[in-house]
């Protein structure tokens, strides 16, 4: 079961009606616990079906039948707020023979741009306003009743059954209350790479101006990629042997009885809570270069796979200084500090690196992480403890009593071999936590 929570904030665009939230996912039909174990042995699993406002069709499936579709009327303008809730899938999204004007990247207000399709990765959530104007190809006005919602899978950001991609037409947009007609519009011809929306596109309405860091790259160099356990330090038992992904020194796992803000006097961390320290002074800046490869860094026994990540940062909208597709070498940092993007998640390219700034203000442990789930429970994740010291003032033992009494009725539950799956069960525990 997933819904949408609806945030109600400022509009670069004008538009006469909302629409609710539209969530467009992926599926599969067998269970987390099954995919996951294909992923931990080396075969990333595929998808099954596409849903849109949870109504979809699957590879190999009948395509007719019901459609989420809703009705526009000539000449209004229309907010959509579009949220990619998938496992696996980069989508673009479009209408046929419908312009979008783009205006919220995850909550941020920006200057609105106009274009056939948007695409939006795992956990990005974009505001758009359509104008019930449709036009054909020509630039006519369009008659017609009925036009498809397209929910594309990303080329390279997306694995699906054999048997063909699922009908990427799920959703329909009427203009006659009550019709059931299928559309017979075609779709624009537009690109469906995996990337994120054009950089210099996404221009906050308001503006931060980044300062320039003494060193970029001294301690902010964050590789993606694959490790492969030490003989005896495997998860779950010691001598499995996955290859896990990871971001941080170790691929993330955690324990569910000793959350991190429950011990903020630490001094040193458990190499498995991928702790990355930053007691910065307070407003001060915290700068990122995250890569998946390199040209001229130092290697490391992290294997580097190609593949783009969504990466997604709890507690902050970050700053967007600079992606790249290019493999990082310092020679290429060319950052915009003058009112660069501004989100909360952003695709890494499958070869490339960001470079990404926020600044110290919000005292805490802040999760970041990959939205493709199964990368999340592999250990593709890390933990941002920002001003260690202020966290630990703010969080009073009153204010963590909520947390430690969760993980109290957690380790009771846990305590109790009849709620596991299996009795005597020697593991329990085999994602990273997340």
């Amino acid at each position: 079961m997933a819904g949408p929570l609806t945030i109600h904030g400022p509009s670069s665009s004008d538009y006469d009606e909302p629409k609710d939230p539209i969530l467009m996912t992926d599926w599969n039909h067998r269970s987390n616990f099954q995919i996951f174990q294909q992923e931990l042995e080396g075969k990333p699993p595929v998808m099954d079906s596409i849903l849109l406002n949870g109504q979809g069709s699957y590879a190999g499936g009948a395509r007719e039948g019901y459609k989420y579709n809703t009705t526009f009327t000539r000449g209004k303008k229309y907010l959509l707020r579009l949220i990619n809730t998938s496992v696996d899938t980069t989508f673009v999204f479009a209408i046929d023979h419908h312009n979008i004007t783009v205006m919220t990247t995850d909550f941020v207000p920006i200057h609105p741009y106009t274009t056939d399709h948007v695409t939006v990765g795992i956990g990005q959530r974009y505001h758009v306003v359509v104008e019930a104007s449709p036009r054909t190809d020509s630039g006519d006005p369009d008659p017609s009743e009925a036009f498809w919602i397209r929910t594309i899978p990303a080329t390279d950001c997306s694995k699906f059954q054999r048997g063909g991609i699922p009908d990427e037409r799920q959703g329909i947009i009427y203009y006659r209350a009550g019709s059931s007609e299928y559309p017979s519009t075609p779709r624009a011809n537009f690109s469906i790479a995996c990337s994120d929306e054009p950089f210099n596109q996404l221009q906050p309405i308001v503006p931060w101006n980044v300062p320039k860091p003494t060193d970029p790259t001294n301690d902010t160099l964050f590789h993606v990629g694959v490790d492969t356990p030490l003989s005896g330090q495997g998860r779950p038992l010691p001598n499995d042997s996955f290859a896990r992904w990871a971001i941080g020194p170790k691929p993330m796992y955690l324990n569910f009885s000793d959350p991190t803000l429950l011990n903020l006097k630490n001094t040193k961390w458990n190499p498995d809570y991928a702790v990355i320290p930053k007691d910065y002074p307070k407003d001060s800046w915290i700068y990122m270069v995250i890569y998946t490869n390199a040209s001229s860094v130092p290697p490391s026994a992290r294997q580097t796979v190609p593949g783009a990540h969504p990466i997604h940062l709890h507690g902050h909208d970050f700053a967007l200084l600079q992606q790249s597709a290019r493999g990082f070498d310092p020679s290429l940092l060319n950052p915009k500090y003058d009112n660069p993007p501004r989100r909360d998640v952003v695709l890494l390219p499958a070869t490339g690196f960001i470079a990404i700034a926020f600044k110290a203000d919000n005292p805490g442990s802040w999760l970041l992480h990959c939205h493709i789930a199964l990368h999340a429970s592999s250990g593709l994740a890390m933990q941002i403890l920002e001003r260690q010291e202020d966290a630990a003032k703010m969080l009073t033992p009153t204010r963590l009593q909520p947390v430690r009494g969760g993980c109290q009725k957690w380790d009771q539950w846990f305590s109790n071999p009849d709620n596991l799956w299996a009795k005597n069960v020697s593991i329990f525990q085999d994602d990273s936590g997340i």
